[in-house]
This record gives structure tokens, C-alpha cells and sequence, in this order.
């Protein structure tokens, strides 16, 4: 619940990144509490750590994910990814299992976690023999960078659109 809550809260458009940390957690608090089992209200001071402990695990798991997607193997799955990153952690843990696992797949599509912007055509500077000077071997005709995530992933609703579409669904409430 803690981490559905995080993602709630993050990728809130209306609120957008403008909120402090305090009020973040604050929000994040609130929306984990009445979803508790024990119905005994956490704190915000009680509710972070656990978040922080989770995230170092769910972080050096997608390290190796992402790791094993870098090399490029040609013809692997998905699974056979992941399958691969689950025993580089058991390897690189005491032969442990992995067991945040269901956790790991509620954020990998999130842009935290997804693979990082490559360069890979990066302007290198070859001193030339004869003059001393330097040039550029920077190919430019081709693509500069190259995205490691989905290419179907589309920016999220701005902050002013996402309010917009608030205030007109509760004028569409209020005429009903």
C-alpha cells in the first residue's frame, strides 16, 4: 500500500512538484492510513523509513535489470531478463531470493526506474597529426541520443491542464 500510495501521490498532476517534502509525506500518510489492516494510524516519521528501506532493495534489483538490458541479448524475453536479474541478486545476496518482487513490478514502467537516456554517437575529439588542432569524429546525421524506455511513452498532463479537467468535471457535476 505504502508504495501504491508513493505513486499516487508523485504522479498527482494537479499538485504536480509543487509541494514540500513535509506536505508530501503528509499526503502520502494519509493515504496509506485508512487502508491499514490494524487500523492503528502511522506517522508520517514511522511511514518514510519503511519507504526508504523498501526503495535501496527495489533500487539494486532494477540496477541489474537494467544492467542485463544494457548488454543487449538478442532474442531474451522479458522474462528471461528478469529471471537473469533474479539470480544476479541471489548471487550478490546470500542466495536469497528477490522478495520484493510484486513491488518491483508495480514501478519499473515509472521514469525513475526505467533504463536511462544513452549517448551514443558522443562527439570525441581526435587530434589531427599534421596541424595539432582538434576536430570532432561527431557523426551528425545520426540520432544523438537514444531512449532505453518504451518509445510509446507519452508525457504526463501538465499541472494547468490537469486542473482544468478537474474544475470542467465538477461543472459537469454540478449542471447534472
Amino acid at each position: 500500500m505504502l508504495i501504491s500510495a508513493w505513486l499516487t501521490i508523485s504522479n498527482d498532476s494537479v499538485i504536480g512538484n509543487a509541494q514540500t517534502r513535509g506536505s508530501f509525506w503528509g499526503r502520502v500518510t494519509d493515504y496509506v492510513n485508512p487502508y491499514r489492516k490494524t487500523k492503528i494510524e502511522r506517522e508520517e516519521s514511522q511511514i518514510k523509513p519503511n519507504y526508504y528501506f523498501l526503495m535501496s532493495s527495489i533500487n539494486k534489483f532494477n540496477g541489474y535489470y537494467n544492467e542485463i538490458i544494457s548488454d543487449h541479448h538478442s532474442g531474451w524475453s522479458d522474462n528471461q531478463i528478469i529471471e537473469a536479474a533474479r539470480l544476479n541478486w541471489k548471487n550478490a545476496h546470500k542466495k536469497k531470493e528477490f522478495p520484493y518482487m510484486h513491488i518491483w513490478e508495480m514501478v519499473k514502467d515509472e521514469p525513475k526506474w526505467t533504463a536511462q537516456i544513452e549517448v551514443q554517437n558522443a562527439s570525441k575529439k581526435v587530434k589531427t597529426s599534421e596541424s595539432g588542432a582538434y576536430t570532432s569524429s561527431l557523426n551528425r546525421n545520426a540520432d544523438e541520443y537514444s531512449y532505453g524506455g518504451n518509445e510509446s511513452e507519452s508525457r504526463p498532463i501538465g499541472q494547468k491542464a490537469a486542473k482544468r479537467k478537474v474544475k470542467e468535471k465538477e461543472k459537469k457535476n454540478v449542471t447534472e
